[in-house]
């Protein structure tokens, strides 16, 4: 057997771009460090509005833009409210990156099913997908047994994308119920990621029993401070949180 009859050996899995990838995220750094093959992800972003979750996939998005600055990113925009403050601040090219408004789950389906098709049938010149909403407040009160169909017929797509065609998608995902529920794939890299603001310009991020604390610097960038355990920092926020922190002004 020769070596053109294998996909690729360790030393080239290992060497791949994606591979080097440091987001300056800390627990997405450590979750990647767990594996030395380079893989696509897929990051589950959670939390309820206003947390944080559409700044912290715009500094995933932009390390990836960083990595590989020949290639293109997509943006699906299911809340209309595409965030062009934090684009600018982070000094991403707006060339290289692609934009869809989608105003419907079945929006978002064909938009999904669309782009793996460009993925898988042509040069394959995208390197990040975001969803930003999956699942919109602006559609998701009219949710029927059809619609959570479609959810993970979106699903399904998703980790294709990510798994088969080697795209990085963030999927960001209202705390709205059972909607935000996401099995993941075994086939498919993920991590989901709970987002929680604390107050204005202050919160932290979870992942499985670790939350790493930040706040928000006068461009909305993160900046990282301590880790602490994840079950007493919510059980302590739940105890702290007032009518008032639900209405904070930010993405």
């Amino acid at each position: 057997m020769t070596r053109t009859e294998f996909d690729a050996t360790l030393a080239d899995l290992i060497s791949e771009n994606q591979s080097e990838i440091k987001y300056e995220i800390p627990l997405i750094d450590d979750f990647r460090s767990e594996s030395a093959i380079s893989t696509a992800d897929l990051f589950i972003i959670t939390g309820k509005p206003q947390s944080y979750k559409t700044t912290l996939a715009v500094d995933i998005l932009k390390k990836l833009i960083e990595y590989n600055p020949q290639k293109n990113a997509l943006w699906i925009d299911c809340d209309l409210k595409f965030p062009k403050h934090l684009i600018k601040h982070r000094e991403i090219d707006l060339q290289l990156l692609k934009y869809i408004a989608c105003k419907s789950s079945e929006d978002i389906l064909f938009a999904l099913q669309k782009v793996e098709f460009y993925i898988d049938h042509d040069d394959n010149n995208i390197v990040a997908v975001v969803i930003d909403s999956l699942n919109s407040s602006f559609w998701i009160d009219s949710a029927s047994f059809a619609k959570k169909k479609i959810f993970y017929q979106m699903k399904n797509t998703i980790e294709r994308i990510v798994s088969k065609l080697g795209v990085t998608a963030t999927v960001i995902l209202q705390d709205l119920g059972d909607f935000t529920i996401w099995t993941p794939a075994p086939t498919c890299s993920t991590q989901m990621i709970k987002c929680v603001a604390t107050e204005n310009g202050k919160g932290f991020i979870t992942t499985g029993e670790l939350c790493d604390h930040f706040i928000l610097d006068n461009n909305r960038c993160f900046i990282w401070g301590k880790r602490t355990v994840a079950a007493h920092e919510m059980e302590f926020n739940q105890q702290q949180q007032t009518p008032e922190a639900d209405n904070i002004s930010v993405l």
